[in-house]
């Protein structure tokens, strides 16, 4: 089998330029332009550019993977109408320890009922977001796992230094507080991930999937 021809959109960002990286000594992966036809997109842009490379891969029909966040309802709906035809995985992190923090947050709330619970995030002074992408995606699976009997606070969201990320959800229980927390200590986990799931996907059926379907794919 021949390497993987693999566009980095957004490639001089932080992101882009650390997936850029990865990828060049990667052995089953070549760097090509949109010109040279890749096998698959990985895109670390904005909410604009996201939408434009969406366009493109719907048109050419070429797998996209997309960590942009800081989307609209609206621009998240017009991304997935755009993809739906193509293997697409849209996620706020490709962090496979996030992933599986989240679903042991959802796997404990299965089985109590806690009075409240707190998310909180720390991120570096650059990250525009706020609250985080990431955030908001524990928040929803914390949505889908709790009782209406549970409060669920807004995620709080502080900017500081360099962090890379670090996310707390707490659960507070009577007499009791349960906490699980995840920190990113180097930005090339997110890289990476991004990478193994754009592997993934080039072999994957069209249609929108998320970071759990990655995980439960590759342990198959």
């Amino acid at each position: 089998m021949g390497k993987i021809k693999l566009t980095v959109f957004g490639a001089s960002g932080r992101m882009g330029r650390e997936v850029t990286d990865l990828a060049r000594i990667d052995k089953q992966l070549q760097i090509v332009g949109l010109d040279a036809r890749p096998h698959v997109v990985i895109d670390f842009s904005s909410p604009e550019g996201v939408l434009k490379i969406a366009k493109w891969c719907a048109e050419n029909k070429v797998p996209l993977v997309s960590g942009t966040t800081g989307l609209t309802s609206g621009q998240l709906k017009r991304i997935k109408s755009l993809t739906g035809k193509i293997p697409t995985l849209l996620s706020p992190n490709f962090s496979l320890g996030l992933n599986a923090m989240a679903k042991a947050v959802e796997v404990f709330l299965s089985s109590t009922t806690p009075v409240e619970v707190v998310i909180k995030e720390v991120h570096h002074k650059n990250k525009k977001d706020n609250p985080s992408g990431t955030a908001k995606f524990l928040q929803s699976v914390i949505k889908q796992s709790v009782t209406k009997s549970t409060k669920l606070s807004e995620p709080v969201g502080k900017r500081i230094g360099d962090v890379f990320g670090v996310h707390t959800v707490s659960c507070f229980l009577d007499g009791e507080l349960i906490t699980f927390e995840h920190e990113a200590r180097d930005r090339k986990i997110f890289a990476q991930g991004a990478i193994e799931v754009a592997k993934w996907l080039y072999n994957q059926r069209p249609g929108v999937y998320t970071m759990k379907d990655y995980i439960e794919g590759i342990s198959q």
